[in-house]
């Protein structure tokens, strides 16, 4: 109960929306996919290595700018302030994750390129 009524007052989602638990699932799994293969373009590109990360970088940020426009815009939220939230925290989480990664590998030993 709890979580519809958060999920109604914060996101403006009916639990007529949340009864459709498989076509939720399709939308969910396809902008996944969507959303993993546009910062990899780049690469299968004939490109050098540091155009191709600075370009993955700008289109993630491009596509979670669109994502967070489209919340904010079917939530009835500031869209300037989703956007920013969005890019903040997507970029800063990869920006997280490629720190660890570094981290382990040189605590592991492991070189890789």
């Amino acid at each position: 109960m709890l979580a519809r009524a958060i999920a109604e007052e914060e996101y403006g989602l009916r639990e007529e929306i949340l009864a459709r638990p498989r076509k939720a699932g399709l939308y969910s799994g396809l902008s996944n996919m969507l959303g993993g293969i546009v910062p990899l373009i780049p690469y299968f590109l004939p490109l050098p290595i540091f155009t191709s990360v600075i370009l993955s970088v700008i289109f993630a940020g491009v596509a979670l700018a669109i994502t967070a426009f489209i919340i904010a815009i079917l939530a009835s939220l500031r869209v300037k302030q989703k956007i920013t939230e969005m890019i903040l925290v997507g970029l800063g989480t990869a920006g997280a994750t490629y720190i660890i990664g570094r981290a382990v590998s040189m605590i592991l030993g492991i070189h890789v390129g």
